[in-house]
């Protein structure tokens, strides 16, 4: 009896101190959002990033690709339904989002382009961005995707959102 009340203290310490697997949750807002009285939800682990818009209805998820004690970014992902991307080894991805206002989230005009996120963590800073080429473009032509994955994305950051903690956000912002 003793034994397994040892170990269960043990196991739920275990648990209770792992900051390597904890969710940053962040609430956010940039100018727009402060006039609206509106707050962006960002939640973020080692694998994603999760920006979740109240007003507008959306949640749209980026998987990390860079990640230290300074700043997180996302790898670069078509925003619209069941886009697909190919990626630099050939690797087609599908992406599945929950876009149900676009003027919310920027422009219904913007659908057909590539977008990241860059969290400053030191500034208490998030910007995301959208790339200036059109996946679609880059997905058929394979001399425009050479082209693009030599040089890069050229990338547009449109909004900027100031971040705090809130909830039981357990590592470090």
């Amino acid at each position: 009896m003793l034994v397994k009340k040892l170990l269960g203290i043990v196991v739920l310490g275990l648990l209770l101190s792992g900051n390597a697997l904890a969710k940053v949750k962040l609430q956010c807002q940039g100018l727009v959002e402060i006039v609206e009285k509106n707050i962006i939800y960002l939640n973020f682990d080692e694998k994603f990033i999760d920006i979740i818009q109240g007003s507008g209805g959306n949640k749209v998820t980026f998987e990390v690709n860079k990640i230290d004690e300074t700043r997180v970014q996302s790898w670069n992902r078509p925003l619209e339904k069941n886009a697909k991307h190919v990626t630099k080894s050939g690797e087609v991805l599908t992406y599945d989002t929950f876009i149900s206002d676009w003027n919310e989230w920027y422009s219904a005009d913007f659908k057909d382009r590539f977008w990241i996120v860059y969290i400053d963590r030191l500034q208490g800073k998030v910007q995301v961005g959208y790339s200036k080429e059109s996946y679609i473009k880059s997905n058929k032509d394979k001399k425009y995707r050479k082209k693009i994955g030599k040089k890069g994305l050229n990338i547009e950051w449109v909004q900027v959102w100031r971040c705090k903690k809130y909830g039981l956000s357990q590592s470090k912002f």
